[in-house]
């Protein structure tokens, strides 16, 4: 899901494959919102997506603060770090 969703965004191909990793489990509704964050970010910015703004996205979603965000997207549990 994860390389469905970064197709055609410039992301590296380990920076996706980092990211599924460490959201292992999740439901795809959750990879498609990890990279509408990842874009938005680059677009505040005014510049193409970076494997950056993915990673900082990754690690939003999988704050403690995204309980509920998580929970919506389907993440097991919801209470996941």
């Amino acid at each position: 899901m994860f390389a469905l969703y970064a197709s055609g965004l410039g992301l590296s191909e380990a920076a996706v494959q980092e990211a599924a990793d460490r959201s292992e489990g999740v439901t795809g509704s959750f990879a498609k919102e990890l990279m509408r964050r990842a874009v938005l970010r680059a677009a505040r910015n005014d510049r193409a997506v970076a494997d950056a703004d993915l990673a900082a996205a990754l690690d939003d979603l999988l704050s403690s603060g995204a309980t509920l965000t998580r929970t919506l997207l389907g993440v097991g549990g919801g209470d996941q770090a």
